[in-house]
């Protein structure tokens, strides 16, 4: 499919806030998200795919899963529990018994995606 490089980075940007939102709201997983956004910038902008690479946060995962295919970890941990925080927050807070099941149900679908992701192996330094 050949799409103009502009919906590309527009598609980057969407998944990046909704990684930011991920990251703000425990029930939505953020790893996810970001590595769809490389993906997309690859494509879309040199430019947009290097600022990436090279954030703060978000670069050392985007590394991580550009050369070795895999999660550290600790953030796979902090995102699970981060996500069970919030779940667990949300539940007792939301007073309908549907929005209380929806809840658990996408902390529990963001949970599989994470798990499924594979983790990095521990580099002896």
């Amino acid at each position: 499919m050949n799409l103009p490089k502009y919906i590309f980075n527009l598609l980057g940007f969407f998944f990046i806030l909704l990684g930011v939102i991920g990251v703000a709201l425990p029930v939505m997983p953020t790893t996810p998200f970001l590595i769809v956004a490389a993906a997309c910038f690859s494509r879309g902008s040199d430019r947009y795919a290097a600022w990436l690479r090279r954030h703060r946060l978000f670069g050392p995962i985007i590394l991580d899963w550009e050369n070795k295919h895999c999660i550290q970890c600790r953030y796979k941990a902090l995102s699970l529990s981060t996500m069970l925080m919030g779940c667990s927050f949300s539940i007792f807070m939301f007073p309908h018994l549907y929005g209380r099941i929806a809840i658990v149900v996408l902390a529990l679908i963001g949970a599989g995606v994470v798990l499924k992701i594979p983790s990095c192996q521990q580099e002896n330094i």
